[in-house]
Protein backbone atom coordinates (compact mmCIF):
# COMPACT_ATOMS: atom_id res chain seq x y z
CA UNK A 1 0.00 0.00 0.00
CA UNK A 2 1.09 3.47 -0.51
CA UNK A 3 2.02 5.70 1.99
CA UNK A 4 -2.12 8.21 2.52
CA UNK A 5 -0.15 11.58 1.13
CA UNK A 6 1.02 9.70 -2.45
CA UNK A 7 -2.31 9.68 -4.22
CA UNK A 8 -3.12 7.29 -6.53
CA UNK A 9 -4.13 4.28 -4.10
CA UNK A 10 -3.15 1.01 -4.37
CA UNK A 11 -4.41 -1.88 -2.20
CA UNK A 12 -7.16 -1.83 0.44
CA UNK A 13 -9.61 0.57 0.52
CA UNK A 14 -9.20 3.62 2.95
CA UNK A 15 -13.09 3.97 3.13
CA UNK A 16 -14.48 1.72 6.32
CA UNK A 17 -15.78 -1.77 5.00
CA UNK A 18 -16.73 -4.96 5.89
CA UNK A 19 -16.30 -8.26 5.04
CA UNK A 20 -17.77 -11.81 5.14
CA UNK A 21 -14.30 -13.41 6.26
CA UNK A 22 -11.90 -13.40 9.36
CA UNK A 23 -8.27 -11.93 8.24
CA UNK A 24 -4.93 -12.87 9.19
CA UNK A 25 -2.42 -10.00 8.34
CA UNK A 26 1.28 -9.97 8.85
CA UNK A 27 2.83 -6.53 8.31
CA UNK A 28 6.60 -7.54 6.02
CA UNK A 29 7.85 -4.14 5.85
CA UNK A 30 6.55 -0.45 6.91
CA UNK A 31 3.73 0.98 8.67
CA UNK A 32 0.37 1.02 8.52
CA UNK A 33 -2.85 2.02 10.66
CA UNK A 34 -5.52 -0.43 11.59
CA UNK A 35 -8.48 1.93 12.03
CA UNK A 36 -11.56 0.32 13.69
CA UNK A 37 -14.98 1.44 15.61
CA UNK A 38 -13.15 1.47 19.28
CA UNK A 39 -10.07 3.19 17.74
CA UNK A 40 -7.23 2.47 16.11
CA UNK A 41 -3.52 0.78 16.39
CA UNK A 42 0.21 1.26 14.43
CA UNK A 43 1.53 -1.60 13.07
CA UNK A 44 5.17 -2.62 11.32
CA UNK A 45 7.56 -5.40 10.91
CA UNK A 46 6.57 -8.46 12.24
CA UNK A 47 2.77 -7.43 13.54
CA UNK A 48 0.17 -9.89 13.15
CA UNK A 49 -3.22 -8.88 13.28
CA UNK A 50 -6.57 -10.85 13.82
CA UNK A 51 -9.20 -9.18 12.25
CA UNK A 52 -12.30 -10.11 14.37
CA UNK A 53 -15.45 -10.53 13.95
CA UNK A 54 -16.76 -11.24 11.11
CA UNK A 55 -18.51 -7.94 9.60
CA UNK A 56 -16.55 -5.93 11.74
CA UNK A 57 -16.33 -1.91 10.36
CA UNK A 58 -12.64 -1.39 9.75
CA UNK A 59 -9.63 0.46 7.23
CA UNK A 60 -6.11 0.53 6.95
CA UNK A 61 -4.11 3.56 6.20
CA UNK A 62 -0.33 4.31 5.81
CA UNK A 63 0.81 7.23 7.89
CA UNK A 64 4.37 7.12 5.47
CA UNK A 65 6.47 8.49 4.08
CA UNK A 66 6.86 4.45 2.87
CA UNK A 67 5.36 1.65 1.60
CA UNK A 68 3.53 -1.06 3.95
CA UNK A 69 3.56 -4.27 2.42
CA UNK A 70 1.98 -6.68 4.36
CA UNK A 71 0.46 -10.55 3.60
CA UNK A 72 -3.05 -11.06 3.97
CA UNK A 73 -5.11 -14.46 4.10
CA UNK A 74 -9.01 -14.33 4.10
CA UNK A 75 -10.78 -17.36 6.24
CA UNK A 76 -14.27 -17.80 5.09
CA UNK A 77 -16.35 -19.82 8.09
CA UNK A 78 -16.89 -23.34 6.81
CA UNK A 79 -20.14 -24.80 6.69
CA UNK A 80 -20.45 -27.30 10.20
CA UNK A 81 -22.04 -31.06 9.02
CA UNK A 82 -22.60 -33.86 11.14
Amino acid sequence: MKPDNAGGGEGLPNQFHTGTTTNYTVILSGRAILHVQEGEVEVGPGDTVVHRPLGAPHRWSVPGPHNCVMACMMSSPAEIRS
